[in-house]
């Protein structure tokens, strides 16, 4: 017919862009193949990351107590003040008045030492995590034990505080990062399932939270790196599986892509700039360039016949 050798030529490309989604996956060294094993690998990752910066602290704390560098005295005027200006919370936010019995205990003469203020803000950070109340009024009290406890203590002291604040930092002060970490209140089930974590992490993140989650990753040794080109896989894989949902088939049996779907997903990328944070410079204009192909090359409809000849 006069619109086979069109069609052939429409055919070869739709195999030829398909064929440069896999063989980009191939170079990412991505090997999970799914949704759930990328989010694992990402998980295990952080989490391992976290557990290792958790044990540095552990040990920074237990060598400032056998120094004596937690056995400072400190006011507490301005904790019992914060718990007792919130009693009536404490009904619904359980930690306050679990803090404030604890401080009751444990303070005397309107003083306490470091040690035992690090011991309520242990507990604290422990009780927080019942639900969203407690986390609110958690976090309001860990961080002014925080504010107390600023320049206090001996050397020993201070340098284990600077390796927690790194740990907040890196952790917990980003949500996207945070939530990966994170568990339902109450309950032993993940913030984020790991079928959820590449969307978590890659498409419904900001750029910053890209760059975050990168950052982490990627200074995470060896089991970082990797979970990193994972997300690079499985961003790729997105692409690809979202370009031939499309149930058409041409003459060789092959999915059709849709050109629409594959610019909608480079545009979104690209427009804050992700597509070139993910691939580099390189990558993302090659992909910018298999989508301009794909625009141009199916221009005509796969396996239309034009008869009119024109």
């Amino acid at each position: 017919s006069v619109g086979g050798p069109v069609r052939q030529r429409v055919e070869e490309q739709n195999r030829q862009i398909l064929q440069n989604f896999d063989a980009w996956i191939d170079q990412t060294g991505a090997e999970a193949g799914s949704l759930r094993s990328t989010g694992e690998a990402v998980s295990n990752a952080l989490t391992a990351k976290a557990y290792k910066a958790k044990a540095e602290i552990k040990a920074a704390y237990n060598a400032a107590r056998s120094r004596g560098d937690m056995a400072e005295r400190i006011q507490t005027a301005e904790l019992s003040g914060y718990l007792e200006n919130h009693a009536a919370e404490a009904i619904n936010a359980p930690v306050i008045s679990s803090a404030a019995m604890k401080l009751e205990r444990l303070a005397k003469s309107g003083t306490i030492s470091i040690n035992d203020l690090e011991e309520i803000r242990k507990m604290v950070g422990v009780l927080s995590g019942k639900d969203a109340t407690n986390a609110h009024f958690g976090k309001e009290i860990k961080s002014l034990i925080d504010v107390m406890t600023e320049g206090k203590g001996g050397e020993s002291y201070r340098n284990a505080r600077a390796l927690r604040s790194r740990f907040a930092d890196e952790f917990e002060n980003h949500a996207v990062i945070d939530r990966l970490l994170s568990f339902k209140p109450g309950t032993k089930d993940r913030a984020v399932a790991y079928e959820d974590v590449f969307k978590h992490s890659i498409l419904s993140g900001s750029l910053d939270d890209v760059r975050t989650v990168r950052k982490v990753l990627q200074t995470g040794g060896a089991e970082g790196q990797k979970a990193w080109s994972e997300l690079q896989g499985a961003t790729l894989k997105h692409i690809k599986d979202e370009i031939t949902k499309n149930v058409a088939t041409n003459s060789m049996g092959e999915r059709v892509l849709s050109p629409a779907r594959l610019n909608q997903l480079v545009t979104e990328l690209d427009k804050d700039g992700k597509l070139d944070f993910i691939f580099g410079k390189q990558g993302a204009q090659q992909v910018r360039d298999v989508n301009g192909l794909a625009i141009d090359a199916f221009t005509a409809i796969p396996g239309a016949v034009n008869h009119s000849n024109t």
